[in-house]
C-alpha cells in the first residue's frame, strides 16, 4: 500500500460538539502520537518477497542458474527468471575474466535492484571461477562453474539483509516516496477506542493502516487507511470519494460470494452532514452482514480528503454494541487530529505519466525516470487495497485482503450483482 503517492495533512481543530458515544458531550482524546513504532509490511518476514532475475540477452551469465541459486537459500518467497507481481527485480550483468593466455579465472559481475523498473541499488562484486579439478584456469570456451551462481547468490543475501533491501521504509526512501513512519500522525485513543500498531505496506501506493479496538470489551474494531489518490487531480472530489466506498462494497459482495460473509446489505453512498472537522467534502455508506457462524454485525464506510490522500474509516461493530456506539462522532474527531504527509516527489512523478484524470483499472502509465539511473520504464497499475473490515472469526486467510481499484460502477442492490 498503503502503500505510493502523496501524504499526510496539517493537524486540524478538534470538533468540540463531536460525540463518540452516547451520553458523552465532549470526547476524551489522547495527545496525538506519530506512527514511528510502525509495523513494516512484510519488512521483517521469515522470506523476503518473491523476485524475477532478469538482465541483457545473450550474456555470460545463466539468469536460470542465478535464480536457481538465489531458490536454494530460501530467502525469497519465490524467485523467476523475467518480471514477478510483486515489482522486485534483480538485473545481473557481468563479463568473464580472462588470464593472459585466454584461461577463464572469474567474472566481474553488476547487479541492480529494481522496483517497478525504478532503481533501488547497486551491487558489485569480483568472483573467482574455478577450473575443473581445483585449478583456477579455464579456457575461453568453458563456461563459468556452476559454483559461480551458488557464489553470487549468498553474497547478494548478504548484502541484502545488512542493507534491509526489502523494507517498506528502505524502499520508500529510495523512491522518494512519503514517509509514513515518521509524518503519519494518528490519535492513540478516541474516547474508548485504543489504537493497534500501524502497518505501513511495502507498497507506496497502498499507504498505511491502523485498526482501533474498544479497550473495555470486544465489540468489533474500526480501520483507517490512508493512501494516495489515484488520480492527476481532485478538484472535483464527489465522484472519486464515491468511486472508493463503491468499490469496497463490490469487494465485500465478493467476499459473500466466497462464504466469508452472509446476509450482506449496502445503503446507498451518501454525503454525511457537514461540520467543521469533515469539511473538506466526504461520504459514506452504510450497511449490515453476518459472519459465518450468523452473528450479526452493522458496517459503517466513511471516506474524507486530506492533502493527496484518501483516508478511509471502515468499522465493523458488533449489532448487540451498535446502539452505544457512534462511528460519525468517531470520525468528526479523526478528521479534526490526523496529520497526514504532503504529495511526495515519487506520486508526483506517477501523477505526471498518468495521461487521464483517473487511471482506469488494469492500465499501465510509463513513469519519467528524471532522477533514476538509467533503467526500464516504472509500469504503474492502480493498486487493490486494505484488509476488510470483518470480524477475526470472518477474515480472509491471505492478509491484507485486498480492495479493488477505484470504479465508477454504482451499488444500488449488492445482492444483484454476480
Amino acid at each position: 500500500m498503503s502503500g505510493r503517492p502523496g501524504r499526510r495533512l496539517a493537524t486540524l481543530a478538534l470538533l468540540a460538539a463531536a460525540t463518540v458515544q452516547a451520553g458523552c458531550t465532549m470526547p476524551a482524546v489522547s495527545p496525538v502520537i506519530g506512527a514511528s513504532a510502525a509495523t513494516d509490511d512484510h519488512g521483517d518476514a521469515a522470506r523476503w518477497p518473491a523476485i524475477g532475475v532478469t538482465g541483457a540477452e545473450p550474456g555470460p551469465l545463466d539468469r536460470a542458474a542465478i535464480a536457481q541459486a538465489l531458490t536454494e537459500t530460501g530467502a525469497f518467497a519465490a524467485v523467476s527468471v523475467g518480471p514477478v507481481d510483486s515489482g522486485y527485480q534483480l538485473s545481473v550483468d557481468g563479463e568473464l575474466i580472462h588470464d593472459s593466455h585466454c584461461g577463464l579465472v572469474g567474472a566481474s559481475i553488476g547487479a541492480r535492484l529494481l522496483w517497478r523498473g525504478q532503481y533501488l541499488d547497486s551491487f558489485s562484486y569480483r568472483l573467482p571461477v574455478q577450473a575443473p579439478g581445483g585449478g583456477h584456469k579455464r579456457r575461453e570456451r568453458e563456461s563459468p562453474s556452476p559454483g559461480l551462481s551458488s557464489t553470487l547468490a549468498s553474497r547478494l543475501v548478504r548484502d541484502f539483509q545488512a542493507r534491509r533491501a526489502f523494507t517498506a521504509q528502505t524502499l520508500h526512501a529510495a523512491l522518494q516516496a512519503s514517509d509514513y513512519f515518521s509524518a503519519l500522525r494518528l490519535p492513540e485513543t478516541i474516547d474508548v477506542w485504543q489504537r493497534q500498531a500501524v502497518q505501513i505496506f511495502r507498497d507506496p501506493l497502498l499507504g498505511a493502516h491502523a485498526r482501533y479496538r474498544r479497550a473495555d470489551r470486544n465489540a468489533g474494531h474500526v480501520d483507517v487507511f490512508v493512501y494516495p489518490i489515484r488520480s492527476r487531480s481532485w478538484d472535483s472530489p464527489g465522484p472519486l470519494l464515491a468511486a472508493e466506498l463503491q468499490s469496497a462494497g463490490e469487494d465485500l459482495v465478493r467476499l459473500q460470494d466466497r462464504g466469508l460473509l452472509r446476509a450482506l446489505r449496502i445503503g446507498p453512498v451518501v454525503e454525511p452532514p457537514r461540520s467543521s472537522a469533515m469539511d473538506p467534502p466526504s461520504r459514506q455508506i452504510s450497511g449490515e452482514f453476518a459472519d459465518p457462524g450468523y452473528q450479526p454485525f452493522d458496517l459503517h464506510g466513511y471516506v474524507l480528503i486530506r492533502e493527496d490522500k484518501f483516508v478511509k474509516v471502515l468499522a465493523t461493530i458488533a449489532r448487540h454494541e451498535a446502539a452505544s456506539t457512534d462511528i460519525a462522532g468517531f470520525v468528526s474527531v479523526l478528521a479534526g487530529t490526523i496529520d497526514v504527509p504532503p504529495e511526495s516527489r515519487f506520486m508526483a512523478r506517477v501523477r505526471r505519466a498518468w495521461s487521464g484524470s483517473v487511471l482506469p483499472p488494469g492500465q499501465a502509465s510509463s513513469l519519467s525516470r528524471r532522477s533514476s539511473p538509467p533503467c526500464r520504464p516504472f509500469r504503474c497499475r492502480p493498486p487493490a487495497h486494505a484488509p476488510a473490515p470483518l470480524p477475526e472469526s470472518a477474515a480472509p486467510t491471505r492478509s491484507p485482503a485486498q480492495w479493488p481499484p477505484t470504479r465508477t460502477t454504482a451499488i444500488a442492490d449488492p445482492a444483484a450483482h454476480p
